[in-house]
């Protein structure tokens, strides 16, 4: 008998988006799955809509769930699906994401070839939903293997819709830490390959779709807030790193910053001083120049010259990031 994978799909005000992503699930070329939604405290018809669409679709070894509970934010969404799931392995979709049908059944076949490997994430594409055509579908560098090291100093994976987990790697990691208000994801894998490897399929599997609303993520605050306390929380980590993987962590750290900063206009002296520092602290890590001159260019043109240089140099270390 297959294993059965546990599909967690949280959502909030998602009534016509949520169905295209379980729609995205049950499409799977994958069997059995438990798909669990987790509404959080919806007030459209999500509701309606999801029970709708699951009383007249009896999909052949697919199990629905449907969990409401009171708005707590998306971490407790998906911690609520992991502590009901009954499958031995764990895969996120936000309800703004899609799944190409393939990419449970590939990343199943990988996460057990080796025992010691915890979790496998994939590559993304981008979707304009406005526009409605991919808009990014770059290759990329995927670090995979025994990573804690480089986790500590950048997120080096993929967006939480691309990961599947051994739901017993959760005794070990713990739930997502919903004192997070972002970039939860990050925390997470940190906190996964201190003990297990990640590794990952070298496919884009995942789509994350740009539309009008605002996606399953915190506004800027809420990010620069989220970064300053995942560097206070593994600070004694990263301690025990060399000087110059500290130094590169610290220059990641306030690129970061300085991206925000500019980038949702809230304050472009800090920006400049961020990406400043950056340089001086790691002039070695070419991102570190990109995010620089990017502060001087206009946003149409630093977009346009993001994705026209990531053609042709995104499996390199000249690849211009966004994190």
């Amino acid at each position: 008998m297959s294993e059965i994978i546990s599909v967690i799909i949280p959502t909030y005000n998602r009534e016509k988006l949520v169905i295209e992503a379980i729609k995205s699930a049950i499409k799977q070329t994958y069997r059995p799955l438990e798909i669990i939604i987790i509404d959080d405290g919806s007030s459209d018809k999500t509701c309606f809509q999801v029970n709708k669409f699951i009383s007249r679709n009896n999909i052949t070894n697919c199990y629905f769930k449907y969990i409401n509970q009171s708005n707590k934010g998306g971490n407790a969404a998906r911690n609520a699906g992991i502590k009901i799931s009954q499958g031995e392995y764990v895969a996120f979709l936000d309800s703004d994401d899609l799944w190409l049908p393939e990419k449970l059944e590939i990343q199943i076949k990988l996460i057990n070839i080796k025992p010691d490997v915890g979790a496998i994430y994939c590559g993304v594409k981008e979707y304009d939903s406005v526009l409605k055509k991919v808009t990014s579908d770059e290759k990329r560098k995927f670090i995979q293997g025994s990573i804690h090291k480089e986790l500590l100093i950048k997120d080096v994976s993929a967006p939480t819709s691309t990961f599947m987990v051994k739901k017993k790697v959760f005794d070990y990691s713990g739930l997502f830490d919903e004192s997070l208000k972002a970039r939860q994801d990050w925390d997470m894998w940190i906190r996964i390959s201190e003990k297990y490897e990640i590794h990952a399929v070298k496919k884009n599997l995942t789509i994350l779709r740009l539309h009008r609303g605002k996606r399953t993520a915190s506004n800027p605050l809420n990010e620069i807030e989220s970064y300053k306390k995942i560097r206070n929380k593994y600070q004694n980590k990263l301690k025990k790193l060399n000087f110059f993987k500290r130094r590169e962590a610290k220059a990641n750290y306030l690129k970061r910053l300085g991206r925000i900063y500019h980038h949702n206009k809230i304050s472009n002296a800090k920006a400049f001083k961020n990406l400043s520092m950056s340089i001086l602290l790691c002039p070695y890590d070419f991102d570190n120049w990109a995010a620089f001159i990017g502060f001087f260019l206009p946003k149409k043109t630093r977009k346009l010259v993001h994705i026209s240089w990531n053609n042709y140099f995104s499996e390199t270390n000249f690849k211009i990031r966004s994190h």
